[in-house]
C-alpha cells in the first residue's frame, strides 16, 4: 500500500513522476526498506512461525551509525581517521562506557545492546 503511493507521487513543478525525476534515490531506498520488512516479516513470523511479531528497531542501523559517529567526532574536523586515531577513540569510548554504564538517570533501557564490550580495562589503557 505505501509503495504505490510512492508510485503515485509526482513532483510539484512538472507533475513527473518522482521515481523518474532525480531525486528518485531516496524514494526508491525507502521501497527497497518497505519491500525487505514486509519479505522479512513474511519469511520470519508468517510462514515459519519463528517470531511472534518483527521487532523493527532490533534490524536499525541507528546504534552503528551513531557509533561510527562518535569515533569520527573524536577526530575533530578529520572524518577518515588512521588506526592509531580510531585505537584512541575506541579506548576512550570503552572507557566512557564503563564508567557511564551504572548512571543512566531516569533513562531504562529495553534490553542491554552493547556494541562496545570490554572484559578487561586494564590491558587497553
Amino acid at each position: 500500500m505505501a509503495d504505490k503511493y510512492i508510485d503515485g507521487l509526482k513532483t510539484h513543478c512538472n507533475g513527473q513522476l518522482l521515481l523518474d525525476s532525480g531525486r528518485h534515490t531516496r524514494f526508491l531506498g525507502l521501497q527497497v526498506c518497505i519491500h525487505s520488512t514486509k519479505c522479512l516479516f513474511n519469511s520470519l513470523v508468517v510462514q515459519n512461525n519463528l517470531l511472534s511479531f518483527l521487532p523493527k528497531y532490533k534490524i536499525s542501523q541507528d546504534n552503528l551509525e551513531l557509533f561510527f559517529c562518535s569515533i569520527r567526532l573524536h577526530g575533530g574536523y578529520n572524518n577518515n581517521p588512521t588506526v592509531r586515531q580510531f585505537m584512541s577513540a575506541y579506548k576512550q569510548l570503552l572507557v566512557h562506557v564503563e564508567l557511564c554504564e551504572n548512571f543512566r538517570g531516569n533513562c531504562i533501557p529495553l534490553e542491554e545492546n552493547s556494541i562496545l564490550k570490554c572484559d578487561v580495562v586494564d590491558n587497553l589503557i
